[in-house]
């Protein structure tokens, strides 16, 4: 991750994006030496905002931990492909 002043951030935001984008790579922006905004790439922002958004659904947390706690009382563990293989013949 990759610290710069606001300054520095406006003089260079063109290739601050490429940079972004190709490397993936974060990087948080200061103002007076302090933290105050972070510019990542679209992927990155997916994958956040899709786990604020799971993290958000009480029901969706309900079920997931559900599912956790019987998986922990069995000691079952499958592949990502058997739950979605599953999950499809339901």
């Amino acid at each position: 991750m990759k610290v710069m002043t606001l300054s520095k951030v406006k003089a260079k935001f063109s290739r601050l994006v490429r940079e972004i984008e190709s490397r993936k790579q974060e990087i948080i922006i200061t103002r007076q030496g302090k933290p105050v905004a972070v510019i990542i790439g679209m992927k990155k922002y997916d994958g956040l905002y899709e786990t604020v958004e799971i993290s958000g659904d009480a029901e969706l947390m309900k079920e997931i931990q559900a599912g956790i706690r019987a998986l922990r009382r069995t000691h079952t563990r499958v592949t990502i492909d058997q739950l979605f293989d599953a999950e499809g013949k339901k």
